[in-house]
């Protein structure tokens, strides 16, 4: 792993606390495509982001908690707000 991947790493997931997206009232596609450090690709919602954990609902395995720095990308066709612990969204 990269010095600027750990770098970033370790900023992101010491800084985010919410994420904040689209409501979860109405049923979405799960279109959203979580890679993980170990090669694999999990096809679900994205439902928060809390204390280095992303909150993850999949149709087949149900909800996973999953943390921050086991994650490579996330890819969505949802646009989401992110807050850092000093209150700045990006």
């Amino acid at each position: 792993m990269s010095r600027h991947r750990l770098a970033t790493l370790s900023v992101v997931s010491s800084a985010l606390l919410a994420l904040a997206g689209p409501g979860t009232a109405g049923a979405r596609e799960t279109t959203d495509l979580v890679v993980l450090v170990n090669g694999n690709n999990i096809n679900g919602e994205i439902m928060g982001l809390s204390r280095g954990k992303l909150d993850y609902k999949t149709d087949d395995a149900g909800r996973l908690s999953i943390e921050w720095l086991k994650v490579v990308r996330v890819t969505s066709t949802y646009t989401y707000e992110v807050e850092t612990t000093a209150g700045v969204k990006r």
